[in-house]
């Protein structure tokens, strides 16, 4: 019975007779409340030694990251307002004035308030405010809203916060999709925007020395693969109907920057939940049904293709004779007549004086290039360039080629400019002119490449060729990182394509073959084909068969899309407001 516990019973006949135990004092007792008390007066002594003598990095939550370790001893400079000095965490009087003042601010409330205000509808902030027990018993303009709004906002560490970020950093209010929006306003009957959270929803400090780390694409996916929250922060501000309309088929437009940009109708189907580049994310706008390139300009990429096109500056044609990256690699060059063309699509009217040539690019120079004085000027001049003086001779001579001329039907000035601008000699379904030596009887008439518009007792107009430089706008692209690949990997619609109305411009699916997380179920024995692939060059044509067969290839939001538009586009942005 040794092991037993004792029974109550047993343990109150112990204290029979003392029952009063507990009142007599114990060494443990006495030393527990001596421990409490000098505790107490430790926390006392250092809150005050803390005023004089402690530093503020005592209250960091982590490390300060290496663009803001100048001030990392400077809470203040982020944290407005904020005091090392402990003492004033309760100024009580002060506080309860300011609530009194704006009758105990819901913060989560006001911020209702401040959407309603930055989309400039003033009534709706005004009933925001009244919801949060604002005096509004007077009439308010938007400057007292704002005036409310600005001291509701102080209440707010977060908006404070942002405030203190926009001392060094400019504005970054909008989200860079609306930038391209607004670019885009003229063609457009809204435009949208989206309102993002605090400057810390994305960028998060205290959490290293290094860097600050750029958000993720998870970071992104917490509204563009959520349709709840994507529908909730994206608004539309009503815009003045655009002239035109943009169609379904699209359309070839510059809108006043410089830039032909292709633009189509938005699809109103388009996906709001995109899990990742190869997972939700929308076509391009180009890939919408039934859209067409509109460029006036009569191209068959199919034709240069074959092999009887002779070779240019000693080897076969190819994408980049034409097609050639503009600056760091970004978009393309312009393609132009006298740079790309006029090698192989000479414009010389006789074949005995190549060197006299049909001007291009204004059909009224054209004209008077035509008429017979000028004609015998510039015939007359290639004959003295050659060495021919005897003006007897050079007569002769002029005349025989204006007989050449008569004999291709081509005997009055009326019928030498219709064949030059719209029929070519001979026909230009017939034959074709040939490059190597600019000695064929015939030239192609400008309707072979252009659309033609009669203008009256005029020369006939040539309309705008209005060939797209830009089919992308909500992102960068550059082709340095792409120098790897053959032209035909992304736009290989164009080796079979006659029409120039065919698009040829990659679909989002096959990029995503290559930008998307590495498939190692696709590896065949896997270390030595990672081992491969670090091995491989840039300019490898293995690297580009690798790459599509198992994807690896960068694939995060910010490698194409930024988040933050410029600061010319935030002040577009207040001028297009109704409120103003």
């Amino acid at each position: 019975m040794s092991g037993r516990e004792p029974t109550q019973k047993q343990i109150a006949e112990k204290y029979k007779g003392n029952l009063g135990y507990f009142r007599k004092g114990h060494y443990l007792r006495r030393l527990r409340g001596w421990l409490f008390f000098l505790a107490v007066l430790a926390s006392i002594g250092g809150v005050l030694s803390f005023r004089y003598w402690g530093g503020e990095e005592l209250l960091s939550t982590g490390p300060i990251s290496e663009g803001h370790a100048r001030f990392a001893n400077q809470c203040a400079v982020c944290h407005e307002g904020a005091d090392a000095d402990l003492l004033k965490l309760l100024p009580v009087q002060e506080i309860s004035g300011k609530l009194a003042a704006f009758k105990g601010v819901d913060v989560h409330g006001l911020s209702t308030a401040v959407k309603n205000f930055q989309l400039g509808d003033l009534s709706e902030a005004q009933v925001s405010l009244q919801k949060l027990g604002a005096d509004l018993s007077e009439d308010l303009t938007r400057e007292k809203v704002l005036a409310l709004l600005e001291q509701g906002l102080s209440w707010t560490s977060l908006s404070t916060m942002d405030r203190a970020c926009l001392k060094c950093h400019l504005p970054m209010g909008l989200h860079q999709p609306q930038s391209a929006s607004i670019a885009l306003k003229s063609a457009l009957g809204e435009l949208p925007l989206v309102h993002a959270a605090a400057c810390t929803t994305c960028h998060r400090e205290h959490v290293g020395h290094e860097r600050m780390k750029l958000p993720t694409s998870q970071t992104c996916g917490g509204c563009h693969n959520n349709p709840q929250e994507y529908e909730r922060t994206r608004e539309s501000l009503a815009l003045a109907q655009p002239a035109q309309a943009l169609s379904v088929t699209g359309e070839n437009r510059n809108l006043g920057d410089g830039l032909i940009r292709f633009l189509v109708a938005p699809d109103p189907k388009r996906s709001t939940a995109i899990e990742s580049y190869a997972k939700g994310h929308p076509p391009f706008h180009y890939e919408r049904a039934g859209a067409r390139d509109p460029a006036r300009l009569k191209y068959n990429h199919a034709r240069h293709e074959l092999a009887d096109i002779p070779e240019v500056n000693g080897h076969k044609l190819n994408c980049a004779d034409c097609h050639q990256p503009g600056d760091g690699g970004a978009h393309t060059q312009k393609v132009s007549y006298e740079k790309h063309c006029q090698k192989c699509h000479s414009l010389h009217i006789t074949p005995d004086m190549p060197d006299i040539r049909i001007p291009h690019g204004d059909t009224e120079k054209v004209r008077d290039f035509l008429r017979s004085g000028s004609l015998t000027l510039h015939f007359a001049e290639a004959l003295r360039g050659r060495g021919v003086t005897d003006r007897m001779e050079i007569g002769k001579r002029i005349k025989e080629q204006f007989d050449n001329l008569a004999a291709r039907g081509m005997s009055t000035a009326e019928e030498l400019e219709r064949r030059v601008f719209l029929a070519g000699d001979p026909p230009q379904e017939e034959v074709r002119n040939s490059p190597r030596s600019n000695k064929t009887p015939f030239f192609p008439g400008c309707a072979k490449c252009h659309e033609m518009e009669k203008n009256g007792t005029g020369a006939p107009k040539v309309l705008p060729t209005q060939v797209a430089e830009r089919w992308v706008h909500h992102g960068p692209f550059t082709h340095l990182p792409h120098s790897h690949m053959d032209c035909a990997d992304c736009h290989g619609a164009a080796q079979t394509s006659k029409l120039t109305s065919d698009i040829l411009m990659p679909s989002q699916k096959l990029c995503a073959e290559c930008h998307r997380p590495l498939d190692k179920d696709k590896l065949e024995h896997a270390e030595d084909t990672l081992k491969l692939r670090a091995e491989l060059k840039p300019g490898s044509r293995l690297l580009a068969d690798q790459q599509r067969k198992t994807g690896g290839v960068k694939a995060d939001c910010l490698s194409c899309h930024e988040f933050h538009a410029p600061p010319t586009a935030t002040l577009l942005l207040q001028a297009l407001s109704p409120g103003k």
